[in-house]
């Protein structure tokens, strides 16, 4: 296929408590990078959470008067209960609607950085009461943080500064 003169794939496996690596070397003959396997045993999650982490950096500011989203995610802990979150370039407004089993929260004022940022998270399989939830644009000034709930829980909802970041904070109460 000409797919493969462009490019070679080559899947190194090691051990089963070893990391799985995946070398791609282009077609000008340059080194094969490796790209090691984060779920390896002796590794951590690297991406970000609510105590910190990087997005992958902007290639340009947001538009003038808005922030950016650059992360979804979430988080539980048997103490501190279930937490989705959303990570911003700065403070913004908010409103928060409850319809039984769904939560939804408008966020004015943001570009979301990276389509991948509105993909789906499933979260059915994880103790507390979020199934999932996903980020949806409206327009080019505002999102929609939508989470549906295994059962009704009323959340709390905070905006949080943490060093160059805030996090709009959804908390649902440990069970």
């Amino acid at each position: 296929m000409i797919a493969s003169r462009w490019l070679t794939l080559t899947l190194a496996l090691g051990t089963l408590l070893g990391s799985v690596e995946v070398a791609a070397q282009s077609p000008d003959g340059k080194a094969p990078r490796k790209y090691p396997n984060l779920m390896a045993q002796g590794t951590s999650y690297s991406g970000v959470t609510l105590r910190g982490g990087e997005p992958p950096k902007a290639k340009a500011p947001p538009h003038a008067g808005l922030q950016y989203v650059t992360w979804p995610g979430f988080s539980v802990d048997p103490e501190r209960g279930t937490e989705v979150f959303v990570q911003l370039t700065g403070p913004v407004p908010f409103k928060v609607r409850q319809k039984g089993r769904r939560v939804s929260i408008t966020v004015k004022k943001v570009q979301v950085y990276l389509r991948n940022n509105l993909r789906a998270i499933n979260t059915q399989h994880f103790p507390g009461p979020v199934a999932r939830f996903r980020l949806r644009r409206l327009g080019r000034k505002a999102a929609r943080l939508e989470i549906l709930l295994k059962r009704k829980v009323t959340p709390r909802v905070d905006l949080r500064s943490q060093g160059a970041y805030h996090y709009l904070v959804v908390s649902f109460p440990a069970e």
